[in-house]
């Protein structure tokens, strides 16, 4: 057996064993018979927790026909992140195509406007009026524009001559242009897949998780502004897993590292994420965010660790809110 597939079973049992004491929680709770949700059931299965599509242990082999499980980096690999959870590779590739990609591009641009000594590649460059790719460096405050002949020869050419003529030409550059909603979109994605791996389908499912997956797949606003997304960077004190106490009416946030490594460069950045306390009023109390919307916003926020993940009894899932809003 390989290593990466036994991390795949061994990732695949322990979130099957998770979602077998969802079942019987949930049963208990309704008073249904348990015989009738045997484990023969839910310890053999495995729900992608971002289109619940059903799969079976031998899921885990690649297959050239058939939808199969295939490791999540969360973040992205790209962005420093590990393979510690399974999603199908259907939804692996539709939500690295536009969401991923867009959040490296983005913050790499970010931290090139702000940074003193740093590259950007694939840039849009116009020599006069003909394109050429190539990159910006940045050394202290000044910007260098480094072109890839082959991208265009005869916009290279033309360059050439006009300095061998000595005659002026016009150098100019646009950045990329990009849409901040799928930005977010993608950061929460992140936020929700952290979400699972922490409490597996106590928060998929009990935690208005299908509200989100509702967002991620463009058919529901999120009540929050920016999708959740707190555009900002925070300290690394503030790392991990919050819940908030004050104001009442506002709730969790999930506040996550992000590492990009490009072309040596290495950026890192703390998100917060707003997500919805676990009942359903926490789906509605989002909303409350638009309020603070350009004002300056003081919470109070109680920080927790798990000593094992994930949580395996749904009367965990919840101590952990209560004790919080104490």
């Amino acid at each position: 057996m390989s290593k990466n597939t036994y991390k795949k079973n061994r990732i695949f049992k322990t979130y099957s064993k998770n979602l077998n004491d969802y079942v019987t929680s949930i049963a208990r709770s309704q008073n249904i018979n348990e015989l009738e949700l045997t484990s023969d059931i839910t310890d053999k299965l495995y729900v992608c927790p971002l289109c619940y599509g059903l799969f079976h242990l031998q899921d885990i082999n690649q297959s050239d026909n058939n939808n199969y499980l295939t490791l999540e980096h969360n973040p992205p690999k790209k962005m420093g992140g590990k393979g510690s959870i399974l999603t199908c590779k259907k939804c692996n590739n539709w939500s690295g195509e536009k969401g991923d990609k867009l959040v490296q591009e983005l913050l790499t641009l970010e931290s090139f406007l702000i940074e003193k000594n740093m590259s950007l590649t694939d840039v849009r460059i116009k020599i006069d009026s003909n394109p050429i790719k190539g990159s910006l460096i940045k050394k202290g405050n000044a910007i260098y524009i480094k072109l890839n002949p082959e991208s265009n020869p005869m916009a290279y050419e033309h360059m050439q001559n006009k300095i061998t003529e000595n005659k002026s030409f016009l150098v100019g550059f646009t950045l990329p242009d990009h849409d901040w909603k799928e930005y977010s979109l993608g950061i929460l994605k992140m936020a929700y897949l952290k979400g699972f791996e922490l409490f597996g389908y106590f928060f998929a499912d009990l935690g208005n998780g299908a509200n989100i997956r509702a967002v991620m797949q463009r058919t529901m606003d999120y009540p929050a502004p920016n999708n959740g997304v707190m555009d900002l960077n925070v300290d690394d004190e503030f790392l991990g897993l919050h819940i908030v106490t004050e104001p009442k009416e506002l709730r969790a946030l999930i506040i996550q590292k992000i590492v990009i490594k490009k072309n040596g460069n290495t950026i890192e950045k703390n998100i917060p994420v707003i997500l919805p306390a676990p009942d359903e009023e926490g789906w509605g109390l989002l909303g409350n965010y638009h309020q603070y919307l350009g004002k300056t916003l003081y919470i109070k926020t109680e920080k927790f660790s798990l000593n094992q993940i994930p949580l395996l009894k749904a009367e965990h899932y919840y101590q952990l809110f209560e004790i919080a809003a104490i």
